[in-house]
């Protein structure tokens, strides 16, 4: 959850996460996608930093966790802004979602299950069985820039950062479902 919310809210998202973890925001009990219910989920990463100044330039993971980020992209903007507290800073989003709340559902929406479909992400589940192919590993910038990872696709995003591989560090850390 930390994960998507620095990812809504954040440039550097991993930097974030990883490096500062300061949850801004109160937890809730929103489950993104059924992959999400299954408590024994890890999901390992090798991030990778940058030796002179420990910037976190990316993580390397497989289609896991790759399926996982992309599946931010499923969530229904009330959903998200349900999960955010009603709080997303995203321009006027906050007072549609709060005047849609405040419908009676019965009287101006077409159903309950709209009205549900709208602010509440867990009735509106995906059938899903994940987005991107396997077994592959992929790279996450840390502004969440996905791509398959590669010698080519490496070096363009260490040369796009600026830094030499001979300044790179990595390490590797496991995620469940109380990190995502």
């Amino acid at each position: 959850m930390e994960l998507l919310k620095y990812s809504l809210l954040s440039k550097s998202s991993l930097t974030d996460f990883f490096l500062r973890n300061k949850p801004f925001l109160e937890r809730t009990s929103f489950s993104p996608c059924d992959i999400l219910n299954n408590s024994s989920l890890q999901i390992k990463l090798k991030l990778f930093f940058r030796k002179t100044d420990g910037e976190l330039l990316f993580a390397q993971g497989e289609e896991d966790f790759a399926d996982f980020l992309v599946n931010f992209l499923t969530f229904p903007l009330g959903g998200v802004v349900r999960m955010l507290g009603g709080d997303s800073s995203l321009g006027s989003i906050d007072s549609l979602y709060q005047s849609i709340l405040e419908l009676d559902e019965n009287k101006y929406l077409m159903s309950n299950n709209v009205h549900n479909r709208l602010n509440d992400p867990m009735s509106f589940k995906e059938v899903q069985q994940g987005y991107v192919k396997g077994p592959s590993p992929f790279i996450v910038a840390n502004d969440l820039v996905l791509q398959p990872m590669s010698p080519i696709s490496t070096m363009s995003l260490l040369s796009r950062l600026e830094t030499p591989p001979s300044n790179v560090t990595e390490k590797v850390v496991f995620i469940g479902v109380k990190e995502v």
